[in-house]
């Protein structure tokens, strides 16, 4: 191959890598969008581009091997960079919200017969952008969330009329908006919310064993290379597919084609 050609494809990969890794820095530090929109297009683009011709001029007779070969390492590497990353400077932590429908008149009347203000309790139900983890060190943290939200509303759906067996979860969030207007998003279990760069879960409900209020649940996940990792996975099951399943076709196609023009004689070898 051309030296000048392999010159080319070094500094495009190395452009590539300082890229996604310059990407996966602004991410880190909460800079949003940065795995959308026109930068990311233009680097995968980049990145195909020269793994095409990488792989053509290099051994253009086991392309479709090549490829794959270097599809699925190449998704290995995306995956485990993506969750050692995570590992540094993911977030998770678990909050348990009141659901404010459920605190109804009788509830704010036992909360003040045990000496709870109308302040606290207008907080209470009221919203919330910080929440409190403690991390590996044992310290108790506070974490902005960068948005405020509240959970207005939940119900619960059962399989029967003894509302033993639970059929469905549906918890309404509601996010203020910088003009002061309240949006109301349905979150579900295993259909998680966005918002900010956090990744909010439905996970239980419990009711308050003091008040008798519902308390949601829920679970907020920062991973600012979901997106990275996601497409490792996804290169690595590809990869894999054309190594065990093309390759293959390949070898029997070419030992066909070798075995044509041979001819049995009796009595002696094949010709």
């Amino acid at each position: 191959m051309n030296k000048t050609l392999s010159y080319v494809l070094y500094v495009l990969l190395g452009i590539v890598t300082a890229a996604l890794f310059v990407m996966t820095v602004l991410a880190s530090a909460g800079v949003s969008g940065v795995w959308m929109g026109m930068p990311i297009v233009i680097v995968l683009m980049v990145f195909a581009i020269t793994l095409l011709v990488s792989v053509i001029a290099f051994n253009p007779r086991k392309f479709w091997y090549s490829l794959g070969f270097y599809i699925l390492h190449i998704g290995i590497v995306m995956f485990l960079a993506g969750t050692f990353i995570y590992t540094v400077s993911g977030t998770v932590t678990n909050a348990a919200p009141p659901s404010v429908s459920s605190i109804t008149p009788a509830i704010e009347y036992r909360m003040k017969q045990m000496g709870i203000t109308d302040g606290q309790i207008a907080n209470l139900k009221g919203y919330y952008n910080q929440l409190s983890r403690t991390n590996e060190m044992g310290e108790n943290e506070i974490i902005d969330l960068g948005f405020n939200f509240r959970v207005v509303d939940f119900k619960t759906e059962y399989y029967d009329k003894e509302q033993k067996n639970v059929k469905h979860y549906e918890a309404t969030v509601g996010f203020l908006n910088s003009d002061g207007s309240e949006e109301r998003v349905s979150l579900t279990v295993n259909h998680p919310i966005y918002r900010n760069g956090w990744k909010i879960y439905l996970m239980n409900v419990s009711v308050n064993e003091v008040y008798g209020h519902t308390e949601v649940q829920m679970m907020f996940k920062k991973d600012p290379t979901e997106v990275l990792s996601t497409a490792g996975i996804l290169l690595t099951v590809l990869g894999t597919f054309v190594m065990c399943f093309i390759r293959p076709r390949e070898a029997a196609l070419t030992k066909e084609k070798g075995g044509k023009g041979k001819k049995k004689v009796k009595g002696g070898a094949a010709k």
